[in-house]
């Protein structure tokens, strides 16, 4: 018997054959890896993807190249920098779907059966879409959970899942130009518009604001109101002002905390922390521009932890570019624009650019029979999102209300830090409570509100050459080693005449060894300063203006500052030679004259439009 052909032998008949002439099967084509530079451009409605394409209709998004790290929006939308491209890290990117790759990259067994995808084809196409989008750096083209600028003076809010941008929300990908990856939900605002006035979110707010027992008042409670306003749009703002405030253990500063956490939105929409360094900080805030709250920032015997925190937020409050070394000897590059509040018992002692920064508020204790106010997390939580409604229906008139707080406040007597801070705080509050663009009545009145309040103790700072003569005229010298322990200050009045308890030739010789030489007699008198000598830097040892013996010291750039100060070319002091400047003494304030007694400030009161209730008259 002789054995049937199979069906792979068996030669077709005349039927077969005439149905494949009239139907022909297309060509299979080449494979794109074979052609090499002769590969055909993509013609729409091929399967070929388009360039950028990882395949078509892929879920991953391909976004660009940076030296030898690829960038992809995975397959949930979040941001997936990869430098080597392994199949658990290609499977994670895709979220574990295996039946897309396979459908794609399929790899064969022996059998022609697809066994599983083929890692060298799947890295081969997603290398290759990232090449084609070109160059991408994270820095600055990724917008993380926050507010952000929208490019044309407006706001847009990216809320997790979803961001709101000029008006209408988007799915989280590449939206002109930015990459706004996906991350957990954070609250929305209000679907339905929010009115302004009594019973409006910023009313309530300020109202529960004002129950805490603040040392100015309701000026204060007011300047919270705007903080809380602003930090939640803070990334789409050009300044970002600061806020600490401070009080005793049981002034109620832990549930203030509560409240902003609440009204921010709760877990994820804030970054809170007791014991935060500036590294965990700037890690964890990475792209997004969510407001900080730290809680027990308080002072130490070692400060510079505290300091190192405070000196981000005062970089965040111009959106500052941090720059740090990374473990690959690759620069990092990280822009802070969070607003930043602080709290406790006692605020740590701060360099004045960050105290003119900052919003500096004092509580006292509650008063006797007041109780602390009861937080619930679902009121708030719905207050924040009528708050951020208001904010976004009042940005249109944003700007023209701040340049309305800023030249009041300077009439004011502020300066253009002090305008822009507390200007940046009126401003928000009154996007908050108030409808339209504030009447000049209302301006005005907080103007010289806060100026009575704030100025003295925030924006009337000794410029930097003033601090450096305090600190060196109130240094002690014992040079003769008689116990005689006499500050520089005495010294320098006794070498002009101006000390009748003090020998002039023996104060000559005590501030020659420190490099400070007394010409003239009386309040007409000079003094010379050497710009580098031992005995100088031994002054200023523990300061910023200290320099190593031997080098030029940083005290010579403040006193070259000095009203008057003119060089003196080279003197000698005990042997030792150096150039000097020298200035008046009378071009030193309050060195003649005796101390003032200050007349004790009354705390302020808020104030109101006189056409408009104040909600605040229940709580004075």
């Amino acid at each position: 018997m002789t054995s049937q052909p199979d069906d792979k032998t068996r030669k077709p008949d005349l039927k077969v054959l005439q149905g494949e002439l009239e139907n022909p099967t297309p060509a299979t084509p080449e494979d794109p890896q074979d052609q090499g530079q002769d590969q055909k451009p993509f013609q729409e409605g091929s399967c070929t993807p388009k360039p950028g394409d990882i395949f078509p209709n892929c879920p991953v998004v391909a976004l660009g190249v940076y030296g030898d790290t690829f960038f992809y929006l995975d397959y949930l939308g979040q941001l997936a920098p990869v430098t080597n491209h392994t199949k658990d890290r290609m499977r994670g990117i895709f979220g574990g779907r295996s039946e897309i790759l396979m459908n794609e990259f399929p790899q064969y067994n022996k059998g022609g059966d697809v066994s599983g995808w083929a890692q060298e084809d799947t890295a081969t196409a997603m290398t290759r879409a990232c090449t084609d989008k070109g160059v991408w750096n994270a820095f600055e083209k990724v917008r993380g959970l926050g507010a952000w600028p929208d490019g044309e003076g407006g706001a847009s809010l990216h809320c997790g899942d979803a961001i709101l941008y000029k008006g209408r929300w988007k799915a989280p990908g590449e939206i002109d130009g930015y990459v706004y990856p996906s991350a957990p939900r954070t609250p929305r605002p209000l679907e339905e518009a929010v009115d302004g006035g009594e019973g409006s979110p910023g009313y309530e707010l300020q109202e529960m604001l004002a129950t805490w027992n603040w040392m100015r008042g309701d000026i204060d409670a007011y300047l919270v109101l705007g903080w809380i306003c602003g930090a939640m749009f803070g990334g789409a703002m050009d300044w970002r002002p600061l806020l600490w405030f401070t009080g005793d253990a049981g002034t109620g500063k832990s549930t203030l905390q509560k409240l902003i956490r609440y009204v921010m939105g709760g877990e994820g929409a804030i970054l809170q922390s007791t014991d935060a360094t500036e590294a965990s900080v700037r890690q964890f805030l990475m792209q997004s521009t969510i407001p900080v709250a730290l809680d027990e920032v308080e002072a130490e015997a070692d400060n510079r932890k505290v300091l190192s925190v405070v000196k981000l937020a005062r970089q965040a409050a111009s959106g500052g570019v941090v720059l740090r070394g990374g473990a690959d000897h690759k620069g990092q590059e990280f822009r802070a624009r969070s607003s930043f509040v602080f709290s406790s018992i006692l605020v740590p002692a701060l360099l004045d650019q960050d105290i003119s920064r900052i919003a500096l508020l004092e509580m006292l204790p509650l008063k006797q029979g007041q109780t602390p106010p009861v937080i619930e997390q679902k009121q708030w939580l719905k207050i924040g999102r009528g708050l951020r409604t208001r904010i976004l229906d009042g940005w249109p008139r944003l700007h023209e209300t701040l340049e309305l707080y800023r030249q009041a406040l300077s009439i004011a007597g502020h300066n253009a830090r002090g305008c822009d801070q507390f200007g940046t705080l009126l401003t928000m509050a009154d996007l908050a409570m108030h409808d339209g663009i504030p009447d000049q009545a209302r301006v005005t009145a907080w103007a010289a509100k806060l100026s009575a309040a704030v100025i003295e103790e925030q924006t009337d700072q000794s410029t930097d050459w003033q601090r450096c003569m305090n600190h060196l005229f109130g240094q002690t010298l014992d040079v003769f080693r008689s116990g005689e322990k006499l500050t520089v200050g005495r010294w320098i009045l006794g070498a002009a005449g101006l000390e009748d308890e003090i020998d002039q030739k023996k104060a000559e010789r005590a501030l020659s060894s420190v490099g400070m030489r007394v010409y003239g007699k009386g309040e007409s008198a000079q003094l010379a300063i050497a710009n580098a000598h031992p005995g100088l830097s031994d002054l200023f040892r523990d300061s910023h203006w200290y320099a190593s013996a031997g080098l030029r010291g940083v005290w010579a750039q403040a006193t070259k500052r000095i009203p008057g100060s003119t060089a003196t070319g080279m003197l000698r002091f005990d042997m030792v030679g150096s150039r000097t400047r020298k200035f008046p003494l009378k071009s030193i304030p309050n060195l003649f004259g005796d101390d003032e007694v200050l007349e004790e400030a009354q705390p302020p009161q808020a104030p109101h439009s006189p056409d408009k209730p104040n909600p605040l008259d229940d709580f004075a």
